[in-house]
């Protein structure tokens, strides 16, 4: 499950990598992303609510047609990994456990000053702008894509309280996180400005009854030598060695 904004595609290195490890897997691509046969306007307007009570379903479902019978696990980055969660608590018999890559609730207390200051007003500033427009236009502010009122909506929620209350959806996510009895794995990654590590542990502390497990990646890590919240895309070998040893 991608970054906000960002199209599967973006993905394809990494599913070659983990077919590579012996893994299966399949990309999924948002609501209003790409391939996707809806854009996000004044009229057309969706949020979480949309993407996990309709589009994750039909995934999963298309996945269970073609590997009826393996342990599934989502694979979540930034956005990803949060409706990911989301998701395992509202179908928790589907899924083994969950694996975050540059990961984290949004939560502003979740990064050092003055970077929480940064992104709680910059979190209110998208809401008025989506407001204001009819849609965020993520390209032209080079944060995320063409997103939905209603999906920034529910980012911003989460940015102010650090919780999920999804509109629109009755199930209650903190409660049902905190009762899951799975795995999950956290990989951060060095300048990560958009998903530092306390992001990342306050995410995986959702999961309080669960076994969750974090790594972190380096410049080291990398033969570029370059991190960060998407560079890990280009070559993702050290975040696939991570998931597998975990996974063995």
């Amino acid at each position: 499950m991608p970054a906000m904004g960002v199209p599967a595609r973006k993905y394809l290195p990494l599913a070659e990598e983990l077919n590579r490890k012996g893994f299966a897997s399949a990309l999924f691509e948002w609501r209003g992303i790409e391939t996707s046969n809806v854009r996000a306007s004044r009229k057309q307007n969706f949020g979480y609510n949309e993407i996990l009570s309709h589009d994750l379903p039909e995934a999963i479902k298309q996945v269970r047609q073609i590997y009826p019978d393996n342990p599934i696990y989502i694979l979540g980055h930034s956005l990803g990994g949060q409706l990911g969660l989301l998701f395992m608590c509202q179908m928790p018999d589907e899924f083994e456990g969950l694996v975050g890559v540059a990961t984290g609730t949004p939560y502003f207390k979740g990064w050092s000053f003055p970077n929480n200051i940064g992104i709680f007003v910059f979190s209110k500033l998208a809401r008025w702008i989506s407001a204001g427009v009819g849609h965020f236009p993520g390209r032209k502010l080079r944060f995320a894509g063409r997103e939905a009122r209603q999906l920034i909506k529910d980012w911003s929620k989460t940015v102010s309280s650090g919780e999920y209350q999804v509109e629109g959806n009755s199930y209650q996510f903190e409660e049902i996180c905190h009762q899951l009895h799975k795995q999950a794995l956290m990989i951060t990654v060095d300048d990560d400005i958009l998903a530092p590590q306390q992001s990342a542990k306050n995410l995986g502390s959702k999961l309080s009854s669960s076994e969750v497990s974090y790594a972190h990646l380096m410049a080291a890590d990398f033969e570029s030598g370059i991190t960060g919240h998407f560079n890990w895309m280009k070559e993702p070998q050290s975040v696939v060695q991570q998931i597998s040893d975990w996974l063995k």
